[in-house]
């Protein structure tokens, strides 16, 4: 099996259960058990919201916007 790589917004998961809009453990785990059981899995699955979110503003902006904007994020 290649490598995968499972996207999923980590502060959302962390704080699911104060934010409505979170991305679900439970939504977390069934996406890597599809990745582990089928025979020829994607090579990325992104998982919940805020992750299809971070990936497009990743391809819409210039990498120097972009990571400004995650360094806001993280403090």
């Amino acid at each position: 099996m290649g490598t995968q790589t499972i996207y999923s917004d980590s502060k959302a998961i962390r704080t699911s259960s104060r934010h409505e809009n979170a991305t679900q453990l439970e939504e977390v785990a069934k996406t890597i058990i599809q990745a582990i059981s089928i025979e020829k899995p994607e090579f990325r699955y992104v998982v919940g919201n805020d992750a299809v979110s971070l990936l497009e503003a990743k391809q819409n902006m210039p990498y120097s916007e972009f990571q400004k904007m995650i360094i806001q994020n993280i403090k």
